[in-house]
């Protein structure tokens, strides 16, 4: 992604072009994006290039996105300073010319603010103050803003010349502000730092829309200079669902968009074998019990069943399995199918809802390699049957009655199941109705449901 960036840059300046570049990361929520850019960040340092990173919903509360920007890249180019005075003094005029940029979308918000409040209903200010709309004193406020609204119209030529030169200085300052950046990226690239500069954005999708629609428009107004290269993470089916929240539900924010990034990326889907197996590094697994000796199979298959694809949402759910495990005080071990569906089940629901099941049945199933014939093993039957027998365990240890004779009716869930509960019934011999240790798995997840924290 660096070099084609570099190579895109460097193509749109052998083409006269100016040579800028906006690249959109789109993923979903939990994809990965801010870990991404963290990891992008670090190599573009080591390649002696300089990082600005943004995280636009921390920074939301100000009034203009200029100002969050600046503040970024400036922390950014501050340790440079005390060596490299071209790029200091580069970097001075930028400020210069943003301040005045931001200085007058302020003074043009709090002037639309006042003509608000000027504008407000004559009745709500008469109210306020007391005053009958029908009285004299009314009247009397009545002739004097229609006096004003008279007077206001004689000074029309007077204004109109005041904003065109408004105009013509807020256009010089732009025109300025790109000047000087494309003087301070010559400069980096004078001392041992390469170019293009690097300004990476976190979080947009999730800004208030005008914000949002603030920042991009700034980026493309002001920023599209020589040597400047802009990196926004973003959720972008969010962030189009976002500028439809600025400018109207059946405005079309993909086009939008296309306006201000040359290029989208999207991740690959994530190796999910390989994410839960780095993810678990370090489990305890002989505290579990699961069908088959590959518990990581099964752990895969669960997310597989549900069609989760946000990595955050997995590492939340692993992270509940893991410290259920740890909290385990009984020396039997714990069903593995029941802990993976009670958990992931709470995660997404905080609740233990019977509906959840509709998303595995029939989907959570593996095959059962110790069958020379092809067999396969639903396991959210298997989840399912565990957490209802734990309720009594004396039975949990019974086989059905059309299978006592396990020679003649083989069943290898039924063998599972009955092998789950065997050893903590030996240990206890209970009495009927007595519970299975594994009933109190729903406590002790929502436990940890409500301790743990994304790793």
């Amino acid at each position: 992604m660096i070099d084609f960036i570099r190579n895109s840059i460097a193509l749109r300046q052998q083409r006269g072009k100016t040579a800028s570049y906006v690249l959109n990361v789109d993923s979903e929520w939990g994809g990965g994006k801010s870990f991404f850019l963290k990891r992008l960040a670090e190599q573009l340092r080591a390649e002696r290039h300089v990082v600005a990173e943004v995280n636009s919903w921390r920074d939301d509360h100000s009034d203009d996105p200029l100002v969050a920007l600046m503040a970024e890249i400036d922390k950014a180019l501050k340790p440079l300073f005390a060596k490299k005075n071209k790029i200091e003094a580069a970097w001075s005029a930028v400020k210069a010319d943003g301040a005045k940029i931001a200085g007058r979308a302020l003074l043009s918000a709090g002037k639309t603010a006042l003509r608000r409040y000027v504008g407000a209903e004559l009745d709500e200010l008469m109210a306020e103050e007391g005053i009958e709309s029908n009285s004299t004193s009314g009247e009397v406020i009545g002739e004097a803003i229609n006096a004003v609204g008279k007077e206001l119209e004689t000074l029309t030529d007077k204004t109109a010349d005041a904003l065109i030169a408004k105009f013509a200085a807020a256009s010089r300052s732009i025109d300025s502000f790109r000047k000087n950046m494309s003087h301070l990226v010559g400069a980096l690239s004078q001392s041992e730092f390469k170019a293009p500069l690097f300004v990476l954005v976190d979080e947009l999708d999730r800004c208030r829309p005008s914000y949002a629609v603030a920042s991009l428009e700034r980026v493309k107004h002001l920023f599209e200079t020589n040597g400047v290269a802009f990196v926004f993470a973003t959720d972008t089916a969010q962030l189009q669902h976002t500028i439809r929240g600025a400018y109207g539900g059946e405005f079309d924010g993909r086009a939008y968009l296309d306006r201000f990034f040359d290029r989208r990326y999207s991740f690959e889907t994530p190796n999910l074998q390989r994410f839960v197996r780095e993810r678990l590094a370090g489990f305890d697994s002989s505290k579990v019990t699961s069908f088959g000796d590959d518990w990581q199979r099964i752990v895969v298959s669960c997310f597989e069943a549900q069609k989760i694809s946000s990595l955050r949402t997995i590492g939340r759910i692993l992270d509940i399995v893991e410290t259920t495990v740890l909290a385990w005080r009984y020396p039997e071990k714990i069903e593995l199918c029941s802990l993976l569906f009670l958990s992931s089940c709470y995660e997404q629901t905080h609740e233990f809802d019977v509906r959840f099941a509709q998303h595995f049945l029939g989907a959570w199933v593996i095959q059962d390699r110790t069958k020379t014939q092809p067999a396969f093993i639903d396991l959210a039957n298997v989840a399912g049957t565990v957490i209802q027998k734990a309720r009594n365990l004396r039975e949990a240890v019974t086989p059905p009655h059309n299978q006592r004779d396990v020679s003649l009716n083989h069943d290898p869930v039924e063998e599972y199941i009955i092998s789950v509960f065997a050893p903590e019934f030996n240990r206890k011999n209970p009495g009927f109705g007595a519970p299975s240790v594994q009933s109190e798995l729903p406590a002790l997840i929502r436990c940890a449901g409500r301790t743990t924290g994304q790793r």
